[in-house]
């Protein structure tokens, strides 16, 4: 099986959750960028469509039909960036609760968090919507931060197994911190 993956619309239209069972998998590559960003030294920059953000070297590059992902061998901690329907700052509240919404029915999942981003790259623009799900693998930790920057949306969608959460989280900060939208 697989996980629910994010399918954000243009407001005034609701934000669905699909679930995919097997995404479409093609490799992608990360360019170097001149950007300052500083990255552990197990991390790599990847140039996205409209953004530039810091991944683990270890983790491979895919295209999931939300946009470039990168997952460990195993493929259940993965990443996913998506470039969202151009905005304003406060509709990434907005959206965050439409896919609060949409998930609340969902049997196994279980929402544990929504509002305001806080923490890891905690700035003006941005939510998070935190939830649980139940996956073949086992229950996994979803955090869904949306962005809002220079009049762009994007959805960082990161998942890690609920029991391995609280030991790579700060390990894996990067992937939130890092992220950059282009002008």
């Amino acid at each position: 099986g697989g996980s629910p993956t994010p399918t954000h619309t243009h407001a005034p239209g609701p934000v669905k959750a699909a679930v995919s069972a097997s995404p479409h998998v093609t490799s992608t590559t990360a360019s170097p960028s001149p950007s300052a960003v500083a990255l552990p030294p197990d991390f790599k920059l990847y140039n996205g469509p409209g953004f530039s953000v810091g991944v683990p070297r270890s983790w491979n590059g895919v295209t999931w039909p939300g946009g470039p992902s990168f997952l460990t061998a195993d493929r259940n901690s993965r990443v996913t960036y998506t470039k969202l329907p151009d905005t304003t700052a406060l509709a990434a509240e907005v959206m965050a609760a439409r896919q609060a919404e949409a998930l609340s029915g969902k049997q196994g999942v279980t929402i544990t968090r929504q509002g305001p981003a806080t923490g890891l790259l905690a700035a003006p623009g941005t939510a998070d919507l935190e939830y649980l799900w139940n996956a073949n693998a086992g229950q996994m930790h979803m955090l869904e931060r949306t962005v809002v920057a220079n009049g762009h949306a994007y959805a960082i969608t990161l998942q890690l197994p609920v029991a391995t959460w609280d030991q790579q989280i700060s390990t894996l900060a990067p992937i939130l911190t890092s992220f950059t939208p282009s002008p």
